[in-house]
């Protein structure tokens, strides 16, 4: 005769207890998750507006991972995709950014953020123009005539010049061979000079500090 099991009821004060606390974790959760949402982004060093405020919240998007997020910008069609490590893409975007020979111009709608009351640094249009002005006042500086993209083979040479004196180095590095492959390399119209013309520029340039420092002794008498 087969032998009847003895029913044991469920611990309904255990399973309640567990389905009341994981409720309870999920409800935490959620809450922490919308604050950080509602939370209102700091403001950037200099008071300007962070950069997540130009977007919508940002959102998984397709083939994302690595908790990456797409944001869709509030002033153009436009959309930025952004890692979990940098914001930097937003603000490359909504400020535009600037190398030596390029510039990326920001975001077509920036003029109407600000018209809404964005505060937001100088575009990267905006510090080209600037720049640019600088160099129209200043236009006999080196550092004017670097930044207009031209090359001039003596000034190249003077400062190979100021290279070799800063550094106590001899003349005879004007000379060598691979110096010579090496700027031929980089810019085929470079031609380093002779030894005998950066001795004879480098003595000038001592000659024009020295009458310089008299001058000034003879003022100050």
């Amino acid at each position: 005769m087969a032998q009847s099991r003895e029913f044991t009821p469920p611990n309904l004060t255990t399973d309640t207890t567990l389905s009341t606390v994981t409720r309870q974790s999920n409800r935490i959760y959620l809450d922490a998750e919308n604050a950080k949402a509602k939370a209102k982004p700091k403001k950037c060093k200099g008071g300007f507006d962070n950069p997540k405020i130009y977007y919508h919240p940002g959102e998984p998007a397709p083939y994302q991972s690595n908790g990456g997020l797409t944001y869709k910008c509030r002033w153009c069609p436009k959309s930025v995709r952004v890692n979990s490590l940098t914001n930097s893409n937003l603000k490359t975007h909504r400020d535009g950014s600037s190398t030596q020979n390029h510039v990326r111009k920001p975001c077509s709608g920036q003029g109407k953020a600000v018209a809404n009351g964005a505060i937001l640094p100088k575009s990267s249009s905006e510090e080209a123009k600037d720049k640019k002005k600088t160099n129209s006042k200043n236009p006999g500086t080196l550092t004017s005539f670097v930044q207009k993209g031209r090359f001039d083979n003596k000034t190249f040479n003077k400062l190979l010049v100021f290279w070799l004196i800063r550094h106590s180095l001899p003349w005879a590095r004007f000379n060598d061979f691979f110096l010579g492959v090496a700027f031929d390399y980089c810019n085929m119209n470079s031609a380093v000079l002779s030894r005998s013309w950066a001795a004879d520029y480098a003595r000038k340039l001592y000659v024009d500090l020295q009458q310089r420092v008299i001058t000034a002794i003879q003022v100050s008498i």
